[in-house]
């Protein structure tokens, strides 16, 4: 072998070497990236974001006490959030509160602790749900949980396990342990 081609060799086995030598960089960059994933990218006070469907009216309206995205994570946690959802004749038929809620990059919403869903349409069937936990999904506005549910309409009560709901058509169905208690409505006169 002449001394020019072991030059060589040695040179490209020394180039291969740094390139793929560990040095500790990755190690810092993945440290980094771990501690950057705990810490928020931004943060809310006070929070008021509308969305406007494809006509240009309100679909919906959320408020919270205080928000934190957290981009690596492609999430963000909000403090006592408010949905309000609308319909096409832009009314609010549905409210939903939380203690907090985690909204993903998928647009689907898990709240979390005295959730709340009310109806606001006047004589609506259905007044209220009471739940520990609900995911929503805001593309296609359904809800389900398989927690414990507490349904309130005029004049009863219903309790069960689980829920699958679909906001747009108001339709409401548990998934187990059903039971019912009606009360008598009293005649306003």
């Amino acid at each position: 072998m002449s001394r020019a081609f072991v030059f060589i060799l040695l040179l490209f086995a020394a180039t291969l070497a740094l390139v793929f030598w560990p040095d500790g960089k990755v190690e810092q960059t993945t440290d980094n990236q771990a501690l950057r994933a705990g810490q928020p990218d931004g943060i809310a006070e006070d929070l008021q974001v509308r969305q406007f469907n494809e006509k240009g009216q309100l679909s919906m309206q959320v408020n919270a006490q205080s928000m934190a995205h957290y981009g690596l994570r492609q999430e963000t946690w909000l403090t006592e959030p408010k949905f309000e959802l609308y319909d096409q004749d832009k009314r609010s038929p549905w409210r939903i509160t939380a203690d907090k809620a985690k909204v993903t990059a998928q647009r689907l919403v898990d709240l979390q602790n005295n959730v709340i869903i009310q109806s606001l349409i006047k004589d609506a069937p259905i007044t209220r749900v009471d739940t520990d936990n609900l995911e929503l999904d805001l593309d296609s506005k359904t809800m389900n949980t398989d927690a414990p549910v507490v349904i309130v309409g005029p004049g009863y009560t219903t309790k069960g396990v689980g829920l699958d709901a679909m906001l747009d058509g108001q339709q409401v169905r548990l998934k187990s342990q059903v039971s019912t208690e009606y009360e008598q409505l009293k005649d306003h006169q």
